[in-house]
């Protein structure tokens, strides 16, 4: 009976860390930069993306940093 109990612990301890560890940790990364540069971030954070698997970044751009400090 205690093999049993112990087995399923451990099978349900493997399954929980398994999906913690298939989720990614993401996060926004805010910007104001405009034009070539923008786009630059943005393919910068497109790679970064394909690159891993722990972490996920979601660029969120402002055109120019006068719309940023509004």
């Amino acid at each position: 009976m205690q093999k049993a109990i112990l087995s399923i612990a451990v099978l349900a301890t493997a399954a929980w860390s398994s999906a913690a560890a298939a989720e990614k940790t993401k996060f926004k990364y805010w910007y104001g930069l405009s034009g070539d540069l923008g786009e630059t971030l943005k393919e910068t954070c497109i790679r970064f993306n394909a690159a891993q698997d722990k972490y996920e970044i979601t660029s969120v751009g402002y055109d120019g940093y006068e719309l940023v400090v509004q």
